[in-house]
Parts: C-alpha cells; structure tokens; sequence
C-alpha cells in the first residue's frame, strides 16, 4: 500500500491543477474578450468575475503547496526550470486583481484594455510553463530529442487561449457567441492534435503502440461532432469542454509517464517520505470537500443575491 501513496497525491494535484484551469480559465477567457464584448455583456462579465476570480486562485496555491509538500525534490527542478516565468505569472495575476476591481468602480476604458492584456501575459506563461516542462522532461527520455521548441510553443500557447476563450464565452451564455464557440473548438481540436503528434518521437511511439489512446481521441471526435450537431447549451457546452480538457491532460500525463519532472526524474523518486503522504492525503480529504462547499456557497450567493454592478 506504501508504494500507492505518490500515485494518490499525484492524482490529487492532478484534479485540483484540472479545477484550476477551468474555473480560472472560464475568468481569463471573460477578461481577454472583455474590452471589445458589447456594453451588455461586460456588465454581464464583471458580474460573473467579482465573486470568483479570487477564488479560483485557491486551487493553484493548494496545488503548488501540495507539489511542494508531497514531491519536495520535483518542485526544487521545477522551480529551478520555471522560477522566472512563475514571478512573472504571479505579478500578472495582482495586476488582473487590481484591473477587475478598478474597472468596477470606474468608468476608464485603458482598465479593461489592461484587464485583457494582462490575461494575455497569464495564459502565455501558463503554455510556455507546460511546453517548457514537458520538453524538458522528453529531452531527458529522450538523449537525441531536437523538437521544434518555438513552434510547439506557439501551439501550446494557441491550446490555451482558445480553450480559455471557449470557457469565458460559454459561461457569459450569449446566443450571439454560438457560431464563435463552435469555430474555435474546431480549432482548439485541430492544434491539441497537432500538438500531441508533433511533440515527441515517444508520444507518437506511445500512441501507435496502444489502441487505448486511439480510442480515446476517436471519442474526442465524436463528442465534437455531437456538439456541433446539437442545439446550443451552456451547460451541455461546458460539460463537453471540461471532458476535452480531462482527456487531453490525461494524454499528456500518459505519455511521459512515469517521468513527472525534468532529469529523468520519476514521481517515486520525487516523493516525501511515506509518513508526510499519509498526512498530507487525509488532510486534502478534509480540506477539498470544505474548498468546494465554500466556493459552491460564495457563488450561487453572489448569483442570486448580487444586482448589476455600477460600470
């Protein structure tokens, strides 16, 4: 049993990470479009931003407190390969903090632009984050790897703002924005494909070598078809994105396994001792369901109880 502890917190941080890009990227794709939505829909967008955006932070730090904690030598290489990028993402996250509350209280147009701008700057360093953690982790696999690093990048970077735009549209909930989200899953398909076959000799290897993933990414199509043969539902709409982004994490995931971290480094190898898991694991059972509950509360109030904001 000792030898599953890694592999539990691992799926955790897993989880909370997936929570975390979606409910911060329903946010990131509001404020990036915010500026050119008509006036109706940014009153809508502020609305929907003031009681969340905080919240949603909550999820990275337990993440990146867990990763401290549960894989203490993989956040070392990690923080040594990304320490840059991270301090950047920080600065960018309290300058969107600060745009979404002064562009409550004034009526300034450069506060939206750089309420944009800045979740542009978060998304760009949340792709050269994971293509710069997983080309590093291949280049460790992989002694003569030469990957194309500018053009997967610019494809990672693609992944995340049209999978974030996605989110921000589907949760403003326009009949306006329908043709717009059917064309950019369309695209988002396309450059996740593109990316999973273009990465990597093992990825690729990984793939023809086992049917599962075929299967997986045949489902991927079918739900896609689905949705563009439906009538459009926000709800139906977002379940559809949360199953796209679950099976391409879970891809990726598999297709470096079990080399989490850079230098060959597996999450066995990376893990505390057994004692500090076993803690960590039952305090997450008590604190998630608490996160949740919370958060669950904090939105369905603001919802019902908040009246359009002064803009």
């Amino acid at each position: 049993m000792m030898q599953y502890y890694p592999f539990i917190w691992l799926i955790i941080l897993s989880i909370t990470l997936l929570i975390y890009l979606i409910n911060d990227g329903s946010a990131l794709g509001m404020s990036l479009s915010i500026p050119w939505l008509p006036h109706r829909l940014q009153q809508k967008a502020l609305n929907l931003l003031l009681p969340t955006w905080d919240a949603n932070q909550t999820w990275l730090v337990f993440t990146l407190a867990g990763l401290y904690g549960g894989f203490p030598l993989g956040f070392s290489v990690v923080m040594n390969l990304l320490y840059l990028p991270l301090i950047l993402l920080l600065l960018a996250l309290i300058c969107r903090g600060a745009a979404i509350e002064y562009a409550i209280k004034s009526h300034k147009k450069y506060w939206l632009l750089t309420l944009s701008l800045s979740s542009l700057i978060i998304i760009v360093l949340q792709a050269y984050a994971l293509t710069t953690m997983v080309s590093s982790i291949v280049k460790s696999i992989i002694s003569n790897y030469n990957g194309w690093n500018t053009v997967y990048f610019l494809l990672g970077t693609s992944i995340f703002l049209l999978f974030d735009l996605q989110l921000g549209l589907n949760q403003l909930a326009d009949r306006s924005t329908i043709k717009a989200q059917r064309l950019l899953l369309i695209i988002l398909m396309i450059c996740f494909t593109s990316f999973i076959f273009m990465y990597t000799p093992l990825s690729v290897t990984k793939f023809f070598n086992h049917w599962q993933l075929l299967v997986l990414i045949l489902t991927e199509l079918m739900f896609v078809i689905l949705m563009l043969t439906q009538r459009h539902n926000p709800i139906f709409f977002r379940i559809i994105l949360i199953f796209f982004a679950l099976l391409n994490m879970t891809i990726v995931e598999y297709c470096i396994f079990p080399y989490y971290f850079p230098n060959c480094l597996s999450y066995q190898n990376a893990a505390a001792e057994t004692s500090s898991l076993k803690f960590m694991i039952g305090l997450a059972m008590l604190m998630l369901p608490l996160i949740f509950f919370t958060l669950f509360y904090f939105k369905h109030y603001f919802r019902t109880n908040m009246h359009d904001i002064y803009y």
